[in-house]
């Protein structure tokens, strides 16, 4: 008799301890997310969840070519792509919000040019444009006794060497703009007779 004593109390526990965190859950107050007209992109999208929710949105209406950001009230979201589409994951604040999303085509690349103020020569692996965003590493054969100064847009930026010391190494984030890459050269050799 005991035993189905503690069976029937262990089991009326385990009933309040999920009514109350059903309770709890459902009595949370609810914030509407205004999609901006794009909810049916979304599959099973609410109009609105409670605050400290976890929301997982799934995003299906990808197309090919296309760059996809994302965006709560104005702040850039994560995401991920997976087979069933975008995820974008986050928690529901204690306010209303509003999910964005901006698209562009990533088949129209922008280049921009590299000015090397007729020094282009001296690099071994030098191309005339990068899109913005490209990490830009040029190598430059050194000489001894010389000094090199570098700059872009008439900043100073520095060089460092390969392991080997073969090279000197010059690196950058291409902007979004045209550069211009200026190196300034002083020989430390005394000057002769």
């Amino acid at each position: 008799m005991k035993r189905r004593h503690i069976r029937t109390v262990i089991l009326a526990v385990l009933v309040l301890m999920i009514s109350g965190s059903f309770l709890l859950t459902s009595c949370r107050k609810r914030y509407k997310v205004d999609y901006c007209g794009r909810k049916a992109s979304f599959k099973h999208a609410r109009n609105s969840y409670p605050a400290g929710a976890n929301v997982r949105l799934v995003y299906y209406m990808i197309a090919t070519d296309t760059d996809y950001y994302f965006y709560l009230d104005d702040e850039p979201l994560n995401y991920r792509l997976e087979s069933e589409g975008i995820i974008i994951e986050f928690t529901m604040p204690d306010h209303d919000v509003t999910l964005s999303i901006d698209h562009k085509n990533s088949m129209d690349v922008v280049y921009h040019k590299v000015d090397y103020c007729n020094q282009q020569s001296w690099y071994e692996n030098a191309e005339d444009q990068y899109t913005a965003g490209d990490k830009v590493t040029l190598l430059m054969d050194w000489g001894t006794d010389t000094s090199y100064q570098f700059y872009l847009d008439g900043e100073k930026i520095e060089a460092i060497f390969t392991d080997d010391e073969r090279y000197l190494v010059i690196e950058f984030i291409m902007p979004d703009k045209d550069v211009k890459l200026f190196c300034e050269v002083e020989s430390l050799s005394p000057p002769g007779p």
